[in-house]
């Protein structure tokens, strides 16, 4: 009987120092599983720093270069200062006598190759570049014919200049557009740094074609700007709406630590 008890007494001391040595490798095992997560946690705070401030670094150009675009709308149109008289009456002078020596060189051009080559046909006046043609002798028929020919290409030359601007704008403020109700950072700044260069660079863009007036084309500028920094100021303030309700890269990034720990 005795013996019984003693080999029971044994047995469950057994028992006990092996589940003492489980515990202690399960204690063991806890306790790195515990140093390798605080690890990973510390990483990710590093790589949320960052990011945060790789974020914060892109919002600040961002606000930069839509302030300097609204800068441009305040300070109005960039089209050209308007003539003093004097200096009208100057530049006229110089284009008139330049325009005169220019008229008879290529008149005394003209000429020679009359002499060189007669007989041309009207398809060939045609061609021929309107301040050749003031020195041709022609028939009142046909000088009625040219005529007519120049004010057709200069109403279509005036056209087809106003119309192209016209649907550029149209085009780069609908991609502005587009890009803010789509919430898309990237393409609205795209957007804005276009629509801001063609509005500069097209301001003084083909005013001494044939058929373009400059006074008239100020004046068409005068008219156009207000509307069309109406239309971009409410895309911008649309914009900077869309910025401040968008949801923080921080407090995103944030939540995502707090979980963690």
């Amino acid at each position: 009987m005795e013996d019984q008890w003693m080999k029971r007494a044994l047995r469950a001391e057994k028992e006990l120092e092996m589940e003492k040595k489980w515990r202690k490798e399960e204690v063991g095992w806890f306790k790195q599983r515990v140093a390798e997560l605080i690890k990973e946690n510390a990483d990710i705070k590093a790589d949320t720093a960052r990011i945060i401030d790789e974020k914060e670094m892109e919002n600040e150009e961002q606000k930069e270069q839509i302030n300097a675009f609204i800068k441009i709308f305040e300070q109005g149109p960039p089209y050209p200062r308007p003539a003093t008289v004097k200096e009208e009456e100057r530049e006229e002078g110089e284009d008139g006598g330049r325009k005169e020596r220019e008229e008879e060189a290529e008149r005394k051009d003209t000429v020679k190759e009359e002499e060189m080559d007669e007989g041309g046909d009207e398809a060939h006046l045609q061609q021929v570049d309107q301040p050749v043609l003031e020195g041709v002798d022609m028939s009142e028929d046909m000088q009625e014919r040219l005529a007519r020919m120049r004010e057709e290409m200069a109403k279509d030359e005036e056209k087809n200049l106003f119309a192209l601007r016209q649907s550029s704008l149209e085009q780069l403020k609908n991609q502005l557009q587009t890009a803010v109700e789509n919430r898309d950072k990237e393409k609205a700044t795209r957007a804005i740094e276009e629509l801001e260069l063609d509005i500069i660079s097209r301001e003084l863009l083909e005013t001494t074609r044939i058929g373009v007036d400059v006074n008239k084309w100020r004046k068409a500028m005068k008219e156009m700007w207000p509307a069309l920094s109406k239309r971009c100021r409410g895309l911008i303030e649309k914009w900077q709406k869309v910025m401040k309700t968008s949801p923080s890269p921080a407090r995103n990034l944030g939540s995502g630590i707090d979980g963690a720990e």
